[in-house]
């Protein structure tokens, strides 16, 4: 390899001296050229942070939590209606114009037990929300035994969970009583937010549902669900079973014997489409209209009989 020259090497650092000197150069007028272009921007953002900082201030734009109420189904008792319009109250004003005023509020009703999905939430200016939101309704009460001689009824939604209401020793009117055949046939309340995972208040909540989507629900209207959890034999496995069958009472005085959800208690035990076309055949034949009259309906062969005194 040839030895450089201290020629060529002074010749490269100078041309390298030339080069830096030239883009500081071009950095420094491109600078004093944008520099009216910064001002402007600068004033721009400046103004618009100046605005929206008088924006949140401004009373015009604030939302309080006195002025929110919300358009709830006339069904729900006035205990549920006054919880559920406390939870989109604010305890301090808030502006319209906060950007974690929507984030906040959905976290809190997505946290609540009474709501199952919020499915919009906007603003209305000046100073107003739209919320849109599928709440927990009660469709029946849980009678639960907290001591062997205390009982205490407990509203649920179509899933099991208990709603933050106030128990009562007394059932509510005009809704169904879900209850154990014996003192220990179902469990404890869970508790205000948290589910019944007790299987025999599932399936009968799942009767339920079942009943009132088909027109029986028309002329047979369900007061009470009676659970029975003892050991049977189930004759088809010839193994015991502990599967929760359970009988219907009506307003109408009918008792119809379910059995379990969706077949399973006897061999040839019917599956709930059946049993529902079963019922109403008997509906139509004014069968099932009859004051004491108990139906039979596990099997493709309806029982009739009448209820004892």
């Amino acid at each position: 390899m040839s030895r450089r020259s201290a020629r060529d090497i002074e010749t490269e650092h100078g041309f390298a001296r030339r080069a830096t000197a030239f883009c500081l150069r071009l950095t420094v007028v491109c600078l004093l050229r944008s520099l009216p272009l910064l001002l402007i921007f600068g004033g721009v953002a400046y103004g618009a942070v100046s605005l929206w900082q008088a924006g949140i201030a401004d009373e015009r734009f604030m939302i309080r939590g006195d002025t929110l109420s919300l358009s709830l189904p006339s069904r729900l008792s006035a205990e549920a209606v006054y919880k559920i319009e406390e939870l989109g109250k604010f305890p301090r004003p808030r502006s319209i114009l906060d950007p974690f005023l929507l984030t906040d509020l959905r976290a809190k009703y997505e946290a609540s037990p009474w709501v199952r999905q919020v499915c919009q939430l906007k603003r209305v200016y000046p100073d107003r929300l739209a919320v849109e939101f599928v709440l927990r309704m009660p469709v029946a009460q849980v009678k639960s035994y907290i001591t062997p001689e205390r009982c205490f009824y407990w509203q649920v939604d179509d899933t099991g969970m208990q709603l933050p209401l106030t128990s009562s020793s007394q059932p509510v009117p005009g809704l169904v009583v879900v209850e154990g055949s014996t003192r220990n046939a179902l469990s404890r309340h869970p508790g205000a937010g948290a589910s019944w995972n007790d299987r025999g208040v599932k399936d009968a909540l799942g009767i339920l549902q079942t009943l009132r989507a088909s027109p029986v629900s028309e002329d047979l209207h369900v007061k009470r669900v009676i659970v029975h959890t003892e050991v049977y034999r189930d004759v088809a496995s010839n193994l015991h079973s502990r599967r929760p069958r359970l009988d219907i009472e009506t307003d109408e005085g009918v008792l119809v014997r379910w059995g379990t959800f969706n077949g399973g208690d006897l061999p040839d035990e019917v599956l709930n489409a059946e049993k529902v076309a079963m019922l109403q055949n008997l509906v139509n034949r004014d069968l099932a209209k009859i004051p004491g009259i108990c139906l039979d309906i596990r099997t493709r062969v309806p029982g009739f009989q009448f209820q004892k005194q």
